[in-house]
């Protein structure tokens, strides 16, 4: 029974490691395509797309880590996991397919942002894509390094690699957090001003379940989360978190893990 245990214990951390892997690359691919201005992702085998399919993809796999979370299958924070995730969703259903980085029309199409300067819908995409691009390739490899160290020795220290990967996943979000935060919001409301004309419609002319009103009026209450959660609950409870746990490593300070979190920290990376 043991045997059987172990084997589907060390199946399943092989197949999570493998989508670690594939998020590392999905990133760092998102990562590529802004420094090189390749909004169309033109080196992924596939033509005349966006980036928008792949950020709706790793958001998938994101939303798998945040369910194993929720399940206990992953230390984490539940709350947080859930609420930045929600955030991220919201931004990429009706925020950054406004800008030109995911298929939009970006600034030259918008009117809403004619008296912003440089903080127009596409300026805003860019810094969310950029923060959330560099936040995931600095987190994997925590995920990927501490996985094989411990797969191969569980009873020896982590290797220098396991490390600095640690050491680049819990400093780098101090300040990706903040910049990203800060364009999901204000993001989040500009859109809040655009209003599309007149009711969709499916492929076949019919009108689609929910009415246009509806649509507007949940679209416009997720936003407000969004600018309410990033404006109040993230600069008061959010980072100051980041910084607890940041700042300690930052400085090289060791921080002694309590009995609680030495178990979850035990499974966090199965």
């Amino acid at each position: 029974m043991s045997n059987k245990i172990n084997t589907m214990a060390a199946l399943f951390s092989s197949i999570f490691y493998i989508f670690n892997a594939v998020a590392l690359a999905g990133w760092t691919s998102v990562l590529y395509a802004l420094i090189t201005q390749d909004y169309e992702c033109s080196f992924l085998p596939s033509e005349n797309v966006t980036m928008l399919p792949l950020l709706m993809f790793l958001e998938g796999i994101c939303i798998m880590e945040v369910m194993r979370i929720l399940f206990g299958a992953l230390a984490g924070n539940r709350t947080l996991g859930v609420v930045l995730h929600f955030i991220r969703i919201t931004n990429v259903v009706f925020v950054l397919p406004r800008s030109k980085y995911c298929g939009g029309g970006g600034d030259a199409d918008d009117e809403s942002d004619d008296n912003n300067g440089w903080l127009s819908i596409d300026t805003l995409a860019l810094m969310v894509l950029y923060s959330w691009a560099i936040t995931e390739v600095s987190r994997y490899p925590m995920y990927l390094f501490s996985t094989a160290s411990s797969s191969s020795s569980p009873s020896k220290e982590p290797s220098f690699l396991s490390k600095a990967a640690r050491f680049v996943r819990m400093t780098v979000p101090l300040v990706t957090f903040p910049l990203g935060a800060f364009a999901e919001a204000y993001a989040a409301y500009l859109t809040l001003f655009v209003v599309e004309d007149g009711q969709e419609t499916n492929s076949d002319g019919s009108t689609t379940t929910m009415s246009w009103e509806n649509q507007l009026f949940l679209r416009n209450s997720l936003l407000m989360a969004v600018v309410f959660i990033n404006g109040i609950l993230g600069p008061t409870m959010a980072y100051p978190a980041l910084l607890k746990k940041g700042i300690p490593v930052l400085l090289g300070r060791k921080q002694q893990a309590k009995s609680g979190d030495k178990k979850k920290a035990d499974k966090k990376f199965v």
